[in-house]
């Protein structure tokens, strides 16, 4: 397998990353993350991981494909960069907190998967074990599933890129 990169301009239908395994090297070397001597072709498979994620979040982001064949969600047109000088983004461009979001889940993808299954439990708490000829009892309250962000890093980088849902802060 090779990493076949999109450098902005949204035309190889081939593009499958928006960084190199040296980039990811480089990036995880600055931030003193080992890569425990993963080999070029494991590096490529921690990229494409990461491009799944990404490009998961098409929805979320930002303006419109560039080129609607293209294959990746960036490069893209009509975004604004609202949190910075409130002017268009360049439509030939991939966005820098883009390009380190690719490279910050890639080092997340060295933990497990970026984006496994869900699993619901339908049972409540234990409320009384016995072990000999196995007695289980459990509440009738179902326990609540609270949500946390697992990809804090990523995801403040994604942020100033996703869509507002119009949600609006108003000051007066």
């Amino acid at each position: 397998m090779a990493l076949i990169l999109e450098l902005g301009a949204g035309d190889n239908l081939a593009a499958n990353s928006y960084r190199s395994v040296d980039d990811l090297r480089i990036y995880a070397g600055l931030r003193g993350v080992d890569l425990g001597g993963k080999t070029k072709s494991e590096c490529e498979v921690l990229l494409i991981k990461a491009m799944d994620y990404l490009e998961a979040q098409s929805r979320r982001y930002k303006g419109e494909k560039t080129n609607i064949s293209q294959p990746l969600q960036w490069p893209r047109s009509e975004v604004w960069d609202v949190e910075q000088s409130n002017s268009r983004l360049p439509n030939n461009e991939i966005p820098r907190l883009m390009e380190y979001a690719q490279l910050a889940l890639a080092i997340e993808a060295l933990n497990g998967d970026l984006q496994p299954n869900a699993t619901t439990s339908n049972k409540g708490q234990v409320l009384r074990e016995k072990i000999g000829p196995i007695d289980i009892t459990y509440s009738a309250e179902i326990p609540k599933q609270n949500f946390v962000e697992a990809l804090a890093k990523p995801a403040a980088l994604l942020a100033p890129l996703y869509k507002r849902n119009g949600l609006v802060m108003v000051r007066s």
